[in-house]
């Protein structure tokens, strides 16, 4: 969640960050622009998915299902032009991006090594790693750096977490169905 204080934006965790392949001038990129679902909230670089409801399609934080297509999410749910416009843009894992989240699951602390197969984890928006051994779809692979890594020199709007660091994870996007079961 982010807070307004005199004029400068202060958050918990940096927004997505596009190493490479997206430009939003493109008109084939393959990104989403839906509402969000009624009382979810999204921070930039949280896995969101869509979902029919409500007569049209809105994204919900986390993927639902293994068929599911997920999505990054470019704004905050509280952002002036999501709220203005009433659509939140995501950028879909079937496309082939270079991204830096915050959003990973830490604890209990998975091995987030080089080329490691990642997925959503559930509803909570965050990514984890995928192990083979179930149904969850495979939204893309770590990359340029083995596991997470500390950005408060590049970034320092951002408050630290308590051992001083704000950590990010860098994957490519790289959908696949292939969770066992599927």
């Amino acid at each position: 969640m982010s807070i307004q204080t005199y004029g400068t934006q202060q958050r918990a965790k940096p927004r997505l960050r596009v190493m490479r392949g997206w430009d939003p001038n493109v008109p084939n990129s393959l990104t989403r622009r839906a509402p969000i679902a009624e009382g979810v909230t999204v921070q930039s670089g949280q896995v969101v998915s869509l979902k029919f409801q409500n007569s049209q399609e809105e994204f919900i934080l986390g993927v639902d299902s293994v068929t599911d297509v997920p999505f990054f999410a470019v704004q905050d749910s509280d952002d002036f032009d999501v709220i203005a416009s009433g659509g939140l843009t995501g950028l879909s894992c079937l496309d082939n991006l270079e991204l830096q989240t915050p959003f990973f699951k830490a604890s209990p602390t998975p091995s987030y090594g080089s080329i490691v197969p990642l997925a959503a984890d559930g509803v909570t928006g965050d990514v984890t790693t995928h192990d083979g051994n179930d149904a969850r779809a495979i939204l893309g692979y770590t990359s340029r750096f083995n596991g997470p890594v500390d950005i408060r020199a590049e970034n320092s709007g951002v408050t630290p977490d308590a051992q001083g660091k704000c950590l990010v994870l860098t994957l490519q996007t790289h959908f696949e169905r292939s969770g066992a079961g599927v």
